[in-house]
């Protein structure tokens, strides 16, 4: 199931998350491209490559090492469903990163979230085309091992040796019939069990997952079925303790003005004052001494001998 966009002329960047690719790849490459067209919103699935989908245009493929490798067919579980961690994870460090490089502009992303599942027709027809594609490649490389071997054969010396009608052919022939019929036997064996086991039952469905991130919000996704809606929310400026109480002192009076409530004001002016007489030094008390106490103590003062001053003579 395709999400629709915002816009029908401008369709999101599909970015398909598969085991072998990196994460660093998938991150950078989304990162760069909602910095450079912000109006383009970005789809990561995990969605099969069906089939059906081989008409279509495709979209640009981030090139990785392992973009070669074919995703074989899986007995268990599908890579649609094993890579779901690996695109929450993509999606994680994507919204974290843009939140950091426009953190000036207070900018994040949106976030629509979309799950839904393959039948078993589906997975049935991506399984043969992964097996055809596994052939194919078989067969070409078996042509260039063909097309070396004659090459070298024709500049050095010929082998005397033939084996079914090819000349210089020296390995053995091989016996895949019995193999095939051991595969089949053993194949059957397991598909027994897993229908007639209560304990593990067969699954028959693939579900998958894709998420749509936009620097702008998008209303009509709402609507659909299956998608969920997480905004992000930028970050806040950091204010100090002193800004806070101020913040909240205003607040409780604006709060008091509307509800027409005076004590409000009264208890606010009255911690005002309380916080300015805390602030301002205290003054230190002054005693009071009786009169006859200070003239028995000059008195006492004037008895007492005067100090002489010694002359020191000339030697």
């Amino acid at each position: 199931m395709e999400v629709p966009s915002s816009n029908s002329n401008v369709d999101p960047l599909q970015i398909r998350i598969t085991p072998a690719g990196k994460i660093y790849t998938y991150v950078r490459h989304a990162l760069d491209h909602l910095n450079e067209h912000p109006e383009q919103p970005v789809e990561l699935h995990t969605r099969l490559l069906l089939p059906s989908d081989a008409a279509k245009p495709l979209q640009p493929i981030i090139p990785h090492k392992c973009s070669g490798q074919s995703e074989e067919p899986s007995s268990s579980i599908l890579p649609c469903t094993t890579t779901i961690p690996r695109l929450i994870s993509v999606i994680e460090i994507v919204k974290r990163e843009y939140l950091l490089l426009n953190s000036r502009k207070g900018k994040g992303l949106w976030q629509y979230n979309h799950s839904s599942s393959y039948t078993r027709q589906e997975v049935n027809a991506w399984e043969e085309q992964q097996r055809q594609r596994k052939v194919a490649g078989a067969s070409a490389k078996k042509g260039k091992g063909k097309a070396a071997t004659k090459a070298s054969k024709e500049g050095g010396s010929k082998s005397s040796v033939t084996i079914a009608g090819q000349p210089g052919n020296t390995q053995e022939p091989q016996v895949p019939r019995a193999e095939s019929a051991n595969d089949n036997a053993r194949g059957d064996q397991v598909l027994q069990d897993l229908l007639t086991g209560a304990k593990h039952p067969k699954m028959s469905h693939a579900p998958y997952m894709s998420v749509i991130l936009s620097t702008r919000p998008l209303p009509h996704l709402l609507a659909k079925d299956a998608i969920s809606y997480q905004p992000v929310k930028p970050l806040g400026k950091k204010r100090r303790r002193k800004a806070l109480t101020t913040a909240e002192r205003k607040l409780k009076k604006a709060k008091a003005a509307l509800e027409g409530n005076t004590e409000g004001d009264d208890e606010s002016e009255e911690e005002e004052e309380e916080l300015e007489q805390s602030e301002e030094p205290e003054e230190l008390e002054t005693l009071e001494v009786p009169d006859s106490q200070v003239d028995e103590s000059m008195e006492v003062v004037e008895s007492l001998p005067k100090p002489t001053k010694k002359h020191k003579g000339n030697h």
